[in-house]
């Protein structure tokens, strides 16, 4: 059975959060930004390439959760769904990505992954009280 989703990935809205990394120190002073899930995954994809893994793991992170926390070399961004109830089952994410992916995706014009690029993702648990949103 194909699992479906009820929004696709531009109508699904994202609080983009940026902080900067200055000398060593993360600084207090962030941007944030409202986004679509679609301009967030590829902006993504074009950064890491679209056929990585950690897109996925990103998006399904995402939709599942509602957040998730991407911390790079110079700067963290925190992604998180402003509507919760556009969270997905793990299926639906995943069916949502490769959709998204199969209609706007450009995998051929993806740069390739560096291999002196270090990548680092945590994938932060649950939150206990996110059931009483």
């Amino acid at each position: 059975m194909s699992e479906t989703y009820p929004k696709t990935a531009d109508k699904i809205a994202v609080q983009v959060t940026t902080t900067v990394n200055e000398a060593s120190r993360w600084s207090t002073g962030t941007t944030e930004l409202q986004s679509t899930l679609a301009e967030v995954l590829d902006g993504f994809g074009l950064r890491v390439g679209f056929s990585s893994a950690y897109v996925k793991g990103v998006a399904v992170q995402l939709m599942t959760s509602g957040k998730v926390r991407l911390d790079f070399r110079n700067h963290r961004e925190r992604l998180e769904l402003l509507d919760y109830e556009d969270i997905l089952t793990p299926p639906q994410a995943i069916k949502l990505l490769d959709d998204h992916l199969a209609l706007h995706g450009n995998k051929s014009a993806a740069p390739p992954m560096r291999s002196d690029m270090t990548q680092r993702i945590m994938i932060q648990p649950p939150d206990p009280d996110q059931n009483n949103r």
